[in-house]
């Protein structure tokens, strides 16, 4: 059975159906913003603390009102920061309305039914149901990029949450660049791999996984020199050697780069333009990758 508050909340999203009351979509990847139906920001609701409110509760959903106040006006004298964070709140439900944001004493609520739409729940669901090409679409920035409050708590929690969803879109980049190399998509799967690389520059993993995407796309010499480039990267933000893996897969390349340059240039060439490959590029894919891997492991032959 339905308590009165969440009767109170149905009725009200219905009421605004009815009567074409605005929605609203929060944006919380790239620049923060609410805006309504017909691309407009709320008076009063550009970037400040009610929308950093209103982003920290679509990350949260609820959250006591002290733990609030003490986290956007912690250096504030109580009654001034309670008043203050009460005129905040009384700014976003003029907007929003009380059925996203429902009256309660103790505590706040996000209850965005059909009245707003965040890309964050838009990623979630993505996330879920496994769209690698929606998840990378919504994810068009960093958690409030560029956002800032001067309020170490609010600030804090934003870097943390940062971190968090850049591993989280890492993790998703590397597995849409599998599916794409797969497939056989190989723009597609040496974007994807190189965008990891702008998010984790300094991690062994990504420049790796950019190195043998270029390498099974066919791209030895980009492989190379970007390697070469990670450890010219390391050495001077950082002091440290390329580490041992990667250093073995630089030589590796070297020395057949060295190889292909001491054969007669005529040997490279058949005397006829090659055919483009048309249909069942999965399993060219699958059948390229397969030989380029034996062929740089000693010893190995493919049927």
């Amino acid at each position: 059975m339905r308590s009165n508050a969440e009767t109170k909340v149905l009725v009200n999203q219905r009421l605004r159906l009815t009567l074409n009351i605005p929605t609203f979509q929060l944006r919380l990847f790239g620049p923060p913003s609410l805006r309504d139906n017909s691309g407009q920001v709320p008076p009063g609701l550009g970037w400040g603390k009610p929308l950093a409110l209103l982003a920290f509760l679509a990350v949260r959903r609820e959250i006591r009102r002290d733990e609030v106040v003490d986290l956007l006006w912690r250096g504030v004298e109580e009654g001034k920061a309670r008043n203050a964070f009460r005129q905040a709140l009384h700014r976003l439900r003029a907007a929003v309305g009380d059925d996203v944001l429902p009256q309660d004493r103790e505590r706040l609520r996000l209850v965005p039914g059909n009245s707003l739409s965040i890309d964050l729940d838009r990623f979630e669901a993505a996330v879920a149901a496994g769209r690698f090409a929606e998840d990378l679409e919504v994810f068009e920035g960093d958690f409030l990029e560029k956002a800032s409050l001067s309020e170490p708590p609010f600030d804090m929690w934003v870097e943390q949450e940062r971190a968090r969803f850049r591993a989280r879109l890492v993790q998703l980049l590397v597995g849409a660049t599998a599916e794409a190399s797969a497939a056989g998509r190989w723009v597609e799967a040496v974007a994807r791999a190189n965008r990891v690389m702008g998010l984790a520059p300094f991690q062994a993993s990504s420049a790796q996984l950019a190195a043998t995407t270029l390498i099974t796309a066919g791209r030895r010499h980009e492989a190379r020199e970007l390697l070469k480039q990670f450890a010219a990267t390391l050495d001077s933000e950082l002091g440290l050697p390329l580490p041992a893996e990667l250093q073995s897969l630089l030589a590796r390349l070297e020395k057949q780069a060295g190889a292909r340059e001491s054969v007669p240039a005529r040997e490279h060439s058949t005397g006829r333009d090659a055919l483009p490959f048309v249909g069942r590029e999965a399993e060219l894919s699958q059948l390229v990758t397969l030989c380029r891997t034996t062929a740089e492991e000693s010893g190995g032959f493919a049927l």
